[in-house]
């Protein structure tokens, strides 16, 4: 399976459908930020690593803007986190693969 396949490209026609998951995990990034193209692939395998356990999907802030201000984004690249429409945590300057594992295992 491509790790892309799971994780969703998240606009606003299929952005409050996502937050009703029983574990949502967003993330917002910039194309234009190297840092955050160098943690998209950490973001890519974690939602294989939890494929079944929660639902990930980013947001391009560039294309999205309106998303992220709903969501009060003003760093990137950030990870919210939903239970069932509900923010419930955030790490905000993601760099780490472990940070964001050992946060998810907290959640599920």
């Amino acid at each position: 399976m491509v790790f892309q396949e799971l994780v969703q490209d998240l606009d606003l026609n299929n952005h409050d459908s996502f937050l009703d998951s029983d574990l949502a995990i967003m993330h917002f990034f910039s194309e234009l930020k190297m840092d955050c193209l160098m943690v998209l692939p950490i973001f890519e395998g974690i939602a294989e690593e939890f494929n079944g356990k929660a639902i990930f999907g980013k947001v391009n802030v560039e294309e999205f803007e309106d998303i992220a201000k709903k969501h009060k984004i003003s760093k990137v690249p950030s990870v919210l986190f939903f239970k069932n429409g509900s923010l419930i945590d955030k790490i905000e300057k993601f760099n780490s693969e472990e940070m964001l594992r050992d946060k998810i295992m907290c959640l599920i």
